[in-house]
């Protein structure tokens, strides 16, 4: 994605856009949007737009910060001795057992349904019944179809997540647990809040305890702190590179992280989005850091105290994308049309120049040409209700964005679904998660 040719190659970069109600708007954060369609703007055709900005990576406010820093460099997380853990992997990861809550055991514990069985006079359990045919019921299979649960990252791996220390009052134990997951090369591997992944082989075995994205992001080194919101991807071009990011804040985690720094909306200019690529294929790197200053554009309605709610991620065949929420968080300086929000922002980096590790500016600032972005701010992007100034039916400000901007995943090698599957098994395995309380 070179930077003569960016604009050929990004268009619109919203595949799936969902309108949001209740929040404010947003404004440019380079020029305007172009190309707009006058009018018939419907839910399945809102035309094309050029980017807000198309340019080099380092671009930014005058003194003091860029859109983009980096690399940061940090060494492999591979456990110990892991040519002996390919032929024993319990040997390797028994230590991570340690992390795993116990199965619930309903027989042996004084609750409802034990209460129930020895007092007759004990609360009955509620129960749920629908007769068949009835409106609204259905049949619901019972059976596993083939697939395989595991104990993934839990409320216990977050609490001794060792880097994390929360202001006075506040547990350990982030809720929600909000994840990420990814699979490839014969891994998966899944991310948590507060900052940490847990890596599996592909047959759902544990390959390793869990690893703190502090660690994978050189945080510690920097006195930075992890803000969570994980995503992550693996993409099989260039020999193979892993991608995570999450919300990193400019403050320690001596002195509470993000909660007193990014999300407090009381320290100037302090969140960031962490983007760690692995220099090669394999999920414990080592790994190349780059950061995106969420507060890098002093027009921006909030600036300089605004959040970079949970990217999601995904890559083409030159680019890699990153979608976010724009939050102001200080109540005094409120989003376009006088909301708190300032509309998605999506990015779209050159892939090659993250996954070779090339820096976005040199030693003496100067800026790396080579390495572009795109940037569409999509609060100027009319919504089917209207726009962030003002919707079709209330006539407020701030009420129809567009926000949580999700692209597709691209298709794996040679299939053509966008569910995750690993391609480098003997047979398919297919991938999910859910929360469990």
């Amino acid at each position: 994605m070179r930077n003569c040719s960016v604009r050929r190659r990004v268009m619109l970069l919203s595949f799936l856009v969902v309108p949001l109600g209740a929040f404010g708007g947003a404004v440019a954060l380079a020029g305007s949007a172009t190309g707009a369609q006058a009018s018939g703007v419907t839910t399945s055709s809102l035309g094309q737009y050029s980017p807000t900005f198309v340019g080099a990576a380092a671009t930014g406010c005058a003194s003091g910060c860029s859109l983009l820093s980096g690399p940061s460099y940090t060494t492999s997380t591979a456990p110990v001795g892991s040519s002996t853990a390919a032929a024993n992997p319990q040997a390797a990861t028994r230590s991570s057992y340690a992390h795993g809550l116990p199965a619930p055991n309903l027989r042996a514990s004084p609750g409802v349904l034990a209460a129930s069985a020895m007092d007759p006079a004990a609360p009955a359990v509620p129960t749920v019944s629908c007769g068949p045919g009835q409106s609204g019921c259905d049949s619901i299979s019972t059976s596993s179809g083939g697939a395989t649960g595991v104990k993934g990252l839990n409320a216990v791996d977050s609490a001794e997540h060792s880097t994390l220390v929360p202001p006075a009052g506040l547990p350990k134990d982030i809720e929600p647990p909000d994840q990420g997951l990814c699979a490839g090369n014969g891994y998966v591997v899944q991310a948590n809040n507060l900052g940490e992944i847990l890596v599996f082989n592909t047959a759902l075995a544990r390959r390793s305890a869990p690893i703190s994205l502090d660690t994978i992001m050189g945080l510690t080194s920097k006195g930075w702190s992890s803000g969570g919101d994980p995503s992550c991807l693996y993409d099989s071009d260039n020999g193979g590179h892993w991608f995570f990011t999450e919300i990193v804040s400019s403050t320690t985690e001596q002195t509470g992280g993000a909660f007193n720094g990014c999300f407090s909306g009381s320290v100037a200019s302090s969140c960031y989005e962490g983007i760690a690529v692995s220099q090669g294929s394999s999920p414990f790197g080592p790994y190349y850091t780059y950061y995106l200053n969420a507060n890098y554009n002093p027009n921006e309605p909030g600036y300089p105290y605004l959040l970079n709610d949970f990217a999601k991620i995904s890559v083409t065949r030159d680019a890699f994308l990153m979608f976010y929420d724009e939050f102001p968080l200080n109540g005094s300086v409120p989003g376009v049309g006088g909301g708190v929000f300032n509309g998605a922002q999506e990015l779209a980096f050159d892939k090659g120049a993250l996954e070779s590790g090339q820096p976005v500016a040199d030693r003496n600032a100067k800026t790396n040409r080579d390495f572009t972005v795109a940037i569409e701010n999509m609060g100027q992007i009319p919504t089917p209700d209207g726009t962030c100034a003002s919707d079709d039916t209330y006539h407020d400000p701030g009420v129809t964005c567009w926000y949580s901007v999700i692209r597709h995943s691209p298709p794996i090698r040679a299939s053509t679904t966008t569910a995750m599957a690993d391609p480098d098994s003997c047979s398919p395995h297919w991938t999910s998660m859910a929360k469990s309380g």
